[in-house]
């Protein structure tokens, strides 16, 4: 057996920078600093892995290089998430949404990891990479693929995945978890982008009509907090809507939703300008396994872009920026896992 050994890093108890293990220290470049061990409520965490999983650390490392290749910066890498002592056997899967990374999604991958699960927080294509070229021909297609490349490893780890995500995210765990079904041990979705509002839906049709993007608005995109908001990408979710629908039912998403038979936990708002709440109601009575759905009203102030993230996820951590009911919806969380999935 190998012990993967982690020292308290600056994002508090349940990360690390540093990393050490018995077979000496990891140094294979920046893509160390993103393995994080569970540390608890003690100075250092201690993973035990078996050989076999060891190989797993290698080529996920392999494959946090070949993004800083691309001029990834390093807040926005994938990340690893290694609890203390021996992982679960199902692993999880977290897919981050339009013009995020997972840096806005250490908290809920802290979660799974405190719970016992090994956590993949990945990076899709066409984000944050150096020269923004990727956002302007991306395609959802490209996104399938980035989630089964992430599919092999999660199994190298273990046998079972928890499909889970956020936004676009959200919606590529509803179609990874229909495409492999003999692996999926559960769904975890936050405002999947099922349906589309109208006003997201007219400024990508403008914005892809007279090449403007979303920066003459949000600012001028920079490797540090402000994405390129190409529409380009964003009409990728559409048609990545419309690929799900056709592909499991036959055009309709309400066929899509009933065949969702493992236990799902879906959570949405009331106050989301993105996604259609009405279509999200819609699959919360559709869905056809065992499920948790819970619902922010309007009062809450949680919306699209706060609703997976805690405060340390959140730039300014202004309220408004962070789900001010993130203790409750971790106590949702933490009971749907062992209630529901093992």
């Amino acid at each position: 057996m190998l012990r993967l050994m982690a020292y308290l890093g600056r994002f508090g108890a349940f990360t690390s920078l540093r990393v050490t293990t018995n077979k000496g220290a990891l140094s294979k470049g920046l893509a160390a600093a993103l393995i994080m061990v569970f540390a608890g409520s003690t100075a250092m965490a201690e993973a035990v892995l078996t050989p076999e999983q060891w190989t797993c650390v290698d080529q996920y490392t392999e494959h946090v290089n070949a993004k800083i290749k691309l001029k990834v910066p390093e807040k926005h890498l994938p990340r690893l998430f290694i609890p203390d002592g021996t992982p679960k056997d199902t692993v999880v899967i977290f897919t981050h949404g339009m013009f995020e990374s997972p840096y806005f999604f250490k908290g809920i991958n802290s979660t799974f990891q405190e719970q016992g699960y090994i956590s993949l927080s990945i990076l899709l294509p066409g984000h944050w990479e150096g020269d923004w070229s990727s956002a302007k021909n991306v395609s959802f297609r490209d996104w399938m693929k980035e989630i089964n490349t992430n599919i092999k490893m999660a199994q190298c780890f273990g046998k079972k995945i928890i499909f889970a995500g956020h936004s676009a995210g959200g919606l590529l765990s509803i179609w990874a978890a229909l495409s492999h079904p003999e692996i999926t041990e559960a769904l975890m979705l936050w405002a999947p982008a099922v349906d589309l509002r109208a006003l997201p839906s007219v400024g990508m049709a403008i914005g892809g009509f007279l090449h403007l993007n979303g920066n003459i608005v949000m600012g001028s995109a920079n490797l540090d907090e402000t994405p390129l908001y190409s529409p380009h990408a964003s009409k990728q979710i559409q048609k990545l809507i419309d690929y799900t629908a056709n592909k499991f039912g036959g055009g309709n998403m309400v066929n899509v939703y009933r065949k969702i038979t493992v236990p799902t936990f879906l959570a949405y708002a009331e106050k989301d300008p993105a996604i259609d709440t009405d279509e999200l109601t819609r699959a919360a009575h559709a869905i056809a396994g065992i499920k948790d759905v819970m619902y922010f009203p309007k009062n809450t102030l949680v919306h699209h872009g706060n609703i997976t993230k805690f405060p340390g996820d959140a730039y300014q951590k202004k309220t408004g920026d962070y789900n001010l009911k993130w203790g409750t919806m971790q106590i949702r969380v933490v009971k749907f896992l062992r209630g529901f999935v093992n």
